[in-house]
């Protein structure tokens, strides 16, 4: 008998229960052409070289070799511009890009922050708002030099020894999107 008055309670629950229909409208606007940008409208950006002396006396977590740099957003169309870094990081510090060569590697990663070196852009997104400076620069054929520091994040040590030398590089994939 219980049961029966469990599974009548349970019906009167799902029949007093209300569903409401909503609908979700999504809109969007394909554009024949976003911003140019690097040299020449090169897709791949290459910053300048960054060469530092094999770190033994720097901390864990120390940035070495920082260089200012910048990449060039030209002919943009008349939106907010969402500039996102996505870049694959080393586990336990979100702000070490992967270096993928060897033997370098092992010590040292790449890190890539704003031009005022104040915030990571690993994995974020700048908003580069319409009516600002910027964006009338960037909406130009003058263009926004989009400021950037880079350099190096000390992330291990081999043996209390000197970081091996060699070769650095790190993939950082710039998504740029637009939006009212």
């Amino acid at each position: 008998m219980k049961k029966v008055f469990l599974a009548a309670a349970v019906m009167a629950a799902l029949a007093s229960g209300s569903v409401i229909a909503e609908t979700i409208t999504i809109n969007g606007e394909v554009i024949e052409k976003g911003c140019e940008f690097g040299t020449n409208n090169n897709a791949d950006i290459s910053l300048n070289k960054i060469t530092v002396q094999q770190a033994k006396v720097a901390a864990i977590g120390a940035h070495l070799g920082n260089q200012n740099d910048h990449f060039k957003l030209t002919n943009c169309p008349n939106y907010n511009i969402y500039v996102q870094f996505v870049a694959d990081t080393v586990d336990g510090n979100a702000d070490a890009i992967v270096n993928s060569k060897a033997p370098s590697n092992t010590v040292l990663a790449h890190y890539l922050y704003n031009g005022t070196n104040t915030a990571s852009l690993s994995n974020t997104t700048q908003i580069i708002e319409h009516g600002t400076a910027e964006a009338t620069a960037a909406q130009s054929a003058v263009g926004y030099l989009f400021p950037l520091n880079v350099g190096y994040t000390k992330i291990g040590e081999v043996d209390d020894q000197s970081s091996p030398a060699g070769p650095t590089e790190s993939v950082v994939t710039l998504n740029i999107t637009y939006k009212d």
